[in-house]
């Protein structure tokens, strides 16, 4: 049974409304969805909503996807399609297909560019993507090594709005890592007040890995590592009032209830935590030489389904909505004063 801190209301959707959602129209009132190509609208915060495309967007039945909108408005969808997945003993066989494409819209999903390929390797997962200072907007991808047996990371930039995308100089590997989800992977990115990039990558070593770039996503190195963290991937969000927020798993369940998940053969090189059963939030600030956390809890735990694949939206100044994309049904919104006090 979904258990969640009192503190967070549930959200009331349309069912024909689910994660990606972002705020559209002229003035960001509106919220905006896409699900099998077609965009759908709502006026009164998910409740209900209307269909409002002129032309489908082609995407035939994306693995996973993301929604984003830029400073001047422009829509940009990212899918991982077509996704078709074979195993080969324990690895990714080489016949199957994750490539990631980009699509735009620059009249609040009315119509639609055509899709681009950005990377066309097996990726399997689809990061959110951020808008940097400099207008930037900058994507994780994940890239599997088929004869390697591993996951990398980078990720790919914009300079134009999304018309045209760029892959990162730099790849972060573990060369150590062997499995069909060993390796660093499943990034989620935020920009600190001085500029740099950090960016939060799952592994298959009870921790994070940290990577940080100074040249606005251009190269990345390892920086250090978040211990505590299961092999499952996090998100993180930039907050209007300048706090930064994460949800993730840690690697064992805190309330001591049942046991936890642990790797499966094949998976990863060593034997790590997958518990999925409880999702926690980290709050920080952007200080002026990096990030500081100041306070961490868990806010939603079910002991008998996976909560995990956690994403993360500000409908409002203040107002966060959550949602579990892949594993679970969690649809709830928090509001920052409830968790740390005064917006700032």
């Amino acid at each position: 049974m979904l258990v969640v801190d009192s503190r967070c209301e549930k959200l009331k959707l349309h069912p024909s409304l689910g994660w990606p959602l972002v705020n559209a129209g002229p003035h960001a009132k509106q919220l905006l969805h896409v699900r099998d190509g077609v965009v759908y609208v709502s006026d009164d915060d998910g409740e209900t909503c209307y269909p409002d495309s002129t032309t489908k967007l082609e995407c035939k039945s994306p693995a996973m996807q993301t929604l984003f909108r830029t400073e001047r408005g422009t829509l940009i969808h990212q899918a991982v399609t077509p996704c078709e997945v074979h195993y080969d003993g324990e690895r990714i066989s080489k016949r199957s297909r994750a490539p990631v494409q980009i699509a735009r819209s620059t009249d609040y999903g009315k119509t639609w560019s055509d899709p681009q390929v950005i990377f066309n390797g097996y990726s399997g997962y689809a990061s959110e993507m951020i808008q940097t200072a400099s207008g930037r907007i900058l994507v994780p991808v994940q890239c599997y090594l088929f004869k390697e047996n591993r996951f990398t990371q980078t990720a790919y930039y914009s300079d134009d709005e999304g018309e045209t995308w760029t892959r990162a100089e730099s790849t972060l590997d573990n060369p150590d890592a062997r499995g069909h989800h060993d390796g660093i992977f499943e990034g989620a990115v935020v920009e600190l007040r001085d500029g740099e990039l950090l960016m939060y990558c799952r592994t298959s070593l009870d921790r994070m890995d940290i990577a940080r770039s100074r040249d606005d996503g251009e190269g990345w190195h390892r920086a250090w590592v978040m211990n505590d963290a299961s092999s499952s991937p996090c998100a993180v969000l930039s907050l209007v009032s300048g706090a930064i927020l994460m949800c993730f798993s840690r690697a064992a369940p805190q309330a001591r209830i049942g046991l936890y998940s642990s790797s499966m053969r094949g998976t990863s090189a060593t034997v790590c935590s997958w518990h999925r059963e409880e999702l926690s939030l980290r709050w920080g600030t952007r200080e002026a030489d990096g990030l500081a956390w100041t306070r961490q809890e868990i806010f939603a735990y079910d002991r008998e389904n996976y909560l995990s694949y956690p994403r993360l939206f500000e409908r409002r100044v203040g107002e966060v909505w959550i949602s579990t994309a892949y594993q679970g049904r969690l649809a709830v919104k928090l509001f920052e004063t409830e968790f740390v006090g005064r917006t700032r």
